[in-house]
């Protein structure tokens, strides 16, 4: 499970990243990606994902339900979109 902090995420009381506007950094800094309205791309701007129907949907074909991916990225008053985001590009 991820906890989100202001715009700093940790897992298991370890930083493992943080939010920056609509980019998802991990905890060196490194860009993972970033999301646009209700798409998620990679760091090269690949589309990775994107949500339909309370589902975060992924390009090789997973699909997860929305109350799942809140229920992984706990805390913080973001939007769905950027909890997707994180669940995708970092993991829980």
């Amino acid at each position: 499970m991820i906890k989100i902090i202001d715009n700093d995420l940790f897992r298991a009381g370890e930083k493992i990243g943080w939010i920056e506007e609509n980019r998802i950094l991990d905890e060196n800094g490194n860009r993972l990606g970033y999301f646009a309205a209700n798409d998620i791309y990679d760091e090269r701007g690949v589309r990775v994902g994107y949500l339909e129907d309370n589902r975060l949907k992924t390009m090789d074909g997973r699909s997860l339900a929305l109350d799942d991916v809140r229920e992984d990225i706990s805390g913080g008053s973001y939007a769905d979109i950027c909890r997707a985001a994180i669940k995708l590009l970092i993991g829980d």
